[in-house]
Order: structure tokens, then sequence, then C-alpha cells
């Protein structure tokens, strides 16, 4: 195995060590083990699927395109060959659709055990698949697995205060609803609360109702206040209670004051805000025509890697094919001063359509021999090269660069 330090990009970022490593995944994943066991902690992948095209590898070459041992067999052994490089308390997280998803969990089941599956976190695209007459497929997953549950702790996010719309000489707050159905009935909860104007008000606002509860005519769950009424008097007295007339009966009706805390809550797995256009994004990099169909947003690596990642973490890609993940690193690494280091390898595979259109670009220039080299040498590190160093884009804008460092290596 020879090993070429190709190029080296540095704007230096503390001292973190990015590389960008041009090699066949699997053979790389055997060397890595040497250097780095037990010292990765995050992989993050987005491996090949409903492709169209075989794929070739130094361990066979895989024809049985549509059979399930074809996909299973060409990404178990380099998931293999990664886990042994997490440490005990991180995760590995696959991007996949549909189609292949079920037999991805079981093959992630069969490796990590089914204990260890942390969620699917379930992305809504924005634009769909027209592979099917049926449905508008809008979705895609990432499957998301610990080595050892137990061990993991995800990053919180500060509650948001955007439901909180008024503001008095307290704080921020919201108004909320006194009068609650869905609570297990209490006749201490079931009482009058008279209004600034002398009405009295009841839960629900329905005095006749109200009379026959009183005589032990109730539901389970019925309409009662959400306060005991020595808690009602208490938020009364703080100027914590509102009364407000309703705009179609005149009458009054009555609310609390809720509070914005600081608080921290979890993320959700649900990623529906992430809209942009990747394909776009990558017209102003490179100026081109579109080349890759599905290349996921920069946006979406940062939503998960302000979940799962830490200061200092090392993160793993042997499937970078669009380049996406490490942009991401290196814009979280400047928004929020952290020392994150990313793993990049890249086999220069590429599919018979891109090929294609890539002929009908570069017809002049293509062989074999540039073939080989094109995506690491001709798009993965110039890409890397514009966002570190800065560039102007296809509408002549100046994009300022970000703070970063790289080593380009190949076997």
């Amino acid at each position: 195995m020879i090993i070429k330090n190709i190029k080296e990009i540095n704007k230096n970022y503390k001292n973190s060590k990015n590389l960008l490593i041009e090699a066949d995944n699997l053979d790389w994943l055997k060397f890595l083990n040497k250097n780095y066991k037990n010292n990765i902690d995050i992989i993050i992948i987005d491996p090949p699927y409903n492709t169209n095209t075989d794929l070739s590898y130094h361990d066979k070459f895989w024809k049985w395109k549509w059979l399930y041992t074809w996909w299973v067999e060409y990404i178990k052994p380099r998931i293999e060959k990664a886990i042994p490089l997490l440490k005990d308390s991180w995760i590995v997280m696959v991007n996949i659709d549909e189609k292949e998803h079920f037999r991805l969990r079981f093959l992630l089941n069969e490796l990590f055990w089914e204990d260890n599956f942390i969620c699917d976190f379930v992305w809504i695209t924005g634009w769909w698949k027209n592979d099917s007459w049926l449905i508008k497929k809008k979705t895609e997953y990432i499957s998301t697995y610990a080595i050892n549950k137990n061990k993991v702790k995800f990053n919180l996010k500060k509650s948001d205060d955007k439901n909180y719309r008024y503001k008095d000489n307290v704080w921020k707050y919201a108004k909320r609803g006194f009068a609650m159905q869905w609570l297990k009935y209490s006749p201490s909860l079931d009482y009058i609360i008279k209004a600034p104007n002398g009405e009295e008000l009841v839960p629900w606002y329905n005095r006749e109702l109200y009379e026959k509860r009183k005589k032990w005519e109730y539901e389970l769950r019925d309409w009662c206040w959400t306060l005991s009424e020595k808690e009602f008097q208490k938020r009364k007295d703080e100027n914590r209670i509102i009364f407000e007339k309703d705009k179609k009966t005149w009458k009054y009706k009555v609310y609390y004051k809720a509070y914005y805390e600081w608080k921290f809550t979890a993320y959700d797995n649900i990623i529906y805000d992430i809209n942009t256009n990747p394909i776009n994004y990558l017209k102003k990099i490179f100026k081109w025509k579109r080349i890759f169909d599905y290349p996921k947003p920069v946006e979406l690596l940062e939503y998960l890697l302000t979940i799962v990642s830490r200061k200092n973490s090392i993160i793993l890609d042997f499937f970078a094919w669009s380049w996406t993940l490490w942009e991401a690193v290196l814009k979280l690494n400047k928004k929020d001063n952290w020392n994150r280091q990313f793993i990049l390898i890249t086999n220069n595979e590429i599919d018979k359509k891109t090929k294609k259109k890539l002929k009908e670009k570069w017809i002049k220039k293509w062989s074999i021999e540039w073939e080989n080299e094109w995506i690491c040498k001709k798009v993965t590190y110039p890409r890397l090269e514009k966002v570190i160093n800065g560039y102007i884009d296809n509408k002549w804008k100046i994009i300022k660069w970000i703070w970063g460092n790289l080593k380009y290596i190949k076997i």
C-alpha cells in the first residue's frame, strides 16, 4: 500500500486534522483500524441505494443488483470494519430511503443489536421522486444506532419562545386556558370565579352543567379548572390571572399567564424545515450543469451534527460522494467555535448516468486515467478548497471563506 500526500489546505482552525482520502473504502477502513481504533465519535454515511449501475470494489464485483444479498453483502463488510473504530459511547447514522430501509434495519439490528436502535430521523425533503404514480415520495430516513445506547448523550436545544407573544413588567408569557376537560375530575377544582364585573364563571362557562356536577352527576374526565382555588387566588394576587371578554358572546373568560422559562428540550426526529436545493448550491460553487441527482443539503448534516456531536468529535464518512459532511463540520466549527474533525473516504466511483453527463461536458479530456481521478481531484478537493478559501459563485457574488484545514491523501 503506497500512501501519497497530494495536497494540503491550511487556514488553520485550532489543531484539527481533517483528511480527504482517495481510496477503496474497504481497504482504507482496514488501515484506519491501526491508527484510529476506538477513536471515532460518529459515523455518518450515505451509501448507494436504488442505483442502476454495477459498483466495482476490490473485494468483489457485485452483479446481482436486485437481490437482497447484493446490497446487504456490499454494505455489511464496510460497516463491520468501521465498528471497531468507534468509541463505546458513540453512534452510526445511515441515510436511506424506503426501498432499502427494511434491509438496512435488519442488517443494523444484526450488527448493533436491536436494543441499541435509537431512532429513525425522518427527513421531509421538500421535493418528491417521480418513480411512482401512486404516491409522491417526499421522505428519507437516517437510521441511527449506538454502540452502547446507555452511554449515549445527545445535545439539547433551548426551549422555543415563539409562542410566548406577550410581555409584562415581569417577563414574556403566553396565555393559557383555565378550563380543561381532559383532567380527571375533582370537586376541589370545580368552583366559581368572579369576573371583574361580578359575573360568576364556572368551568366550560355552563352553569347548568356545573349544577349537575355539584349533584355528583359527572364523568370520570369532566370539566374543571386546572388550578385549585387557593392557587388561583395566589396567582391573582400576583397579577398572573387575565380576564378577557369573548368577542362573540361578550362574556368574560379567564386565563393565566405562563411565563417563558429557559429550559432545554430534546430535538425532534422529524426534520421538516430543510428545503434548500443542494443541486443549485453545487451549481453556485462550480458554475456547472447538474451533476448529481440527489445530493444532501449541508443544512441537513448541520442539524444532525448539532444533535450528536461534541466539542472535539471525530466524524467519519466512508461514502463521501457528494462531499456534504465536511462543509457542515467546518460551518458548525465556525459557528460555535468548536473543534470537530472529519475523515472522508471516496473511491471515485460514479454511476453510468453521471458518467454520461460528464463525458458530454468533458469529452475532449476524457480518458480512463482522467475518469479514475475525476471525483476526488476534479470535484471533491476543489469544492473543499473553494469553501475554505472563499470563491465567486455563478452570479459573481463573493462568498467568504471559513476556517479549516485539509490533507488530501491518495492510496
